[in-house]
């Protein structure tokens, strides 16, 4: 009696979420039951991308520019020392600090 030990093939990478059928691809929509299909995990769509791009670009500027408020209203000219210098500063560094939270929520999706 000779047993063949034949190799299991692995599971589909695709499965529907309705019916559970197997697909080697991925399909926008199932072949067994016609439901439509989510992007496969770990892609964004263009607006996640655009919308991390534009929270980027209004990061960086409102970083440097809370800084430099902040700096001024520290150390600069007699004109420059007053406390709405510190107050714009720190919305400007607060609104820095919610772009990152920001991209970082959408990469998590």
């Amino acid at each position: 009696m000779t047993e063949t030990n034949a190799p299991i093939p692995p599971p589909p990478p695709y499965i529907c979420t309705h019916c559970g059928f197997g697909m080697t691809e991925n399909l926008e929509f199932c072949p067994q039951c016609g439901t439509k299909l989510n992007a496969p995990r770990g892609t964004k769509s263009c607006a996640t991308q655009i919308g991390i791009a534009a929270l980027a670009l209004l990061m960086v500027p409102s970083a440097l520019m809370g800084a430099c408020l902040i700096w001024f209203g520290a150390f600069g000219d007699s004109w420059y020392r007053d406390p709405s210098m510190f107050a714009l500063g720190a919305i400007a560094i607060g609104l820095a600090v919610s772009c990152f939270l920001g991209i970082r929520n959408m990469n998590r999706r």
